[in-house]
């Protein structure tokens, strides 16, 4: 009863600061008032940053609020595409190693597992940044809490992922090309796959820990800066990683050295289960965060069958997609985290006429950082010559309608999707990013290919996408 007189204070103070709206569709019982408020101690020592004064705009032009997102976001925005570019330039000389060669089907490999870590180390991003904004890294207890048992749970789904994209790799190689591995093949595929994700997500585990924290401590709102420099770390971490285990594989590839370490890696399994299970703030995303994983990465084989079909057709398209689609994904996935901040001081089910982060400030100041970075972009692909693309005016004018499109869809998808997750009592945090992500890759995918068919249609694109004959 009294975390249920404290929800109601706190909505008092929420309705004297914003606009009155009508009553929501249907009434919360007590067990979700209580269930779900946060006393008044935690929120005293967390101020809200959706928090207004009666004369501020919920919507409009980008005001403070939008200034203060691309000024904090921009940073990290334009790291990721640092990073986005050096893993597409190492993807690119991996080509030439000793084991991709030997064994080519680690590049089968390599963007469902790219796809599935880098869901991991986003979902861990924004739950750490909603707990920030809630307060409850404040408290060293609950901090230390929050650290040990998201790193647990990381190391779970890690060894499951990899384990599955290992799989799903190898199943897609024996259809494709008609025959099956032999065992230590598979063997090392396996155990590169394994080790890689369990080893890459300690580490970007920890960064992101220490990223959410030390913004927290500088009062910097984490929504704007964990998930793009998860997103920035994560593809090049993981391939650096993956190329040094199987380099060091390989030179073993006849002994039993691969199957001792995919069972050695699946042996810390029950221990990592029983840490998840005795915290009480990830124990149940133990359970429910699977299904958005699984379904992602359908979602992304289908941008890797259009990706395949015509990368040898254009040339500085293998640069261009992912480029383009990570920088858009990263803003969808900041918009989600920030929504998701929002929803999470409301009981599970319920959603306010009028969330203050759907209003036009923060999609206009997201969709404002994605033409300077990818101006920038455009202007590092023709100073450098990245891909072998020509950076015409036909080209800029069509790459830009491409990623402007792509970037409002899946702003708008991000809204619709976290409220329509949130109503169905699905905390967006486990869910939204994988979804999202995947499908930005196939959508975004699909408009730069058809750019392409549009610039050769009109003639205008015979030097700068030669096709392949």
């Amino acid at each position: 009863m009294e975390a249920a007189l404290a929800y109601r204070r706190i909505r008092r103070k929420q309705q004297e600061t914003l606009p009155i709206h009508s009553s929501p569709s249907r009434s919360l019982s007590e067990h979700e008032v209580s269930g779900y408020a946060t006393p008044d101690s935690e929120l005293s020592r967390a101020p809200s940053p959706f928090k207004q004064s009666p004369n501020q705009q919920t919507s409009g032009p980008v005001d403070s609020g939008g200034v203060k997102l691309i000024s904090e976001a921009m940073p990290s925005v334009l790291l990721s595409l640092g990073g986005l570019m050096l893993a597409g330039t190492l993807l690119d000389a991996l080509q030439k190693w000793t084991v991709f060669e030997r064994v080519p089907e680690l590049f089968i490999l390599v963007p469902t597992l790219l796809g599935l870590k880098g869901n991991l180390e986003m979902n861990l991003a924004s739950r750490l940044s909603t707990a920030a904004n809630l307060g409850l890294l404040d408290k060293p207890t609950s901090r230390w809490e929050l650290v040990f048992g998201n790193m647990a749970l990381l190391q779970v789904q890690a060894a499951c992922v990899s384990g599955l994209a290992s799989t799903w790799s190898l199943t897609v190689s024996g259809f494709v090309e008609g025959t099956f591995l032999h065992a230590k093949e598979t063997a090392l595929i396996c155990a590169a796959g394994i080790l890689t994700a369990c080893v890459a997500s300690m580490f970007l585990g920890g960064v992101m820990c220490g990223t959410v924290i030390v913004c927290r401590i500088l009062n910097v709102d984490p929504d704007n800066i964990a998930t793009p420099v998860a997103a920035s770390m994560g593809d090049l971490i993981t391939l650096l990683l993956l190329a040094a285990v199987a380099t060091g594989l390989n030179a073993v590839i006849d002994s039993s050295i691969g199957v001792l370490l995919i069972v050695f890696s699946l042996s810390l399994l029950p221990l990592w289960v029983f840490l998840v299970l005795r915290n009480k703030h990830v124990k149940d995303v133990l359970m429910t965060g699977w299904s958005p994983l699984f379904t992602a990465m359908l979602i992304s084989s289908l941008a890797g069958i259009v990706l395949g079909n015509s990368i040898d057709s254009y040339a500085g398209l293998a640069v261009l997609v992912p480029v383009m689609n990570g920088i858009c994904g990263n803003l969808a996935c900041i918009y989600a985290s920030k929504i998701s901040t929002e929803l999470h001081q409301y009981p599970p089910g319920f959603v306010p006429n009028k969330l203050i982060s759907l209003g036009y400030t923060t999609p206009i100041a997201l969709f404002m950082i994605n033409v300077p970075a990818q101006l920038i972009f455009l202007a590092l692909v023709a100073t450098f010559g990245i891909g072998a693309a020509v950076v015409s005016f036909q080209f800029v004018i069509l790459y830009f309608a491409a990623a402007c499109s792509l970037a409002i869809f899946l702003l708008r998808l991000t809204a619709v999707l976290a409220c329509a997750l949130w109503k169905r009592e699905m905390d967006p945090d486990n869910y939204i990013f994988s979804l999202i992500t995947a499908t930005g890759d196939v959508v975004g995918t699909v408009l730069i290919v058809q750019a392409f068919r549009l610039m050769v249609w009109l003639g205008a694109a015979t030097k700068l996408v030669p096709v392949a004959g």
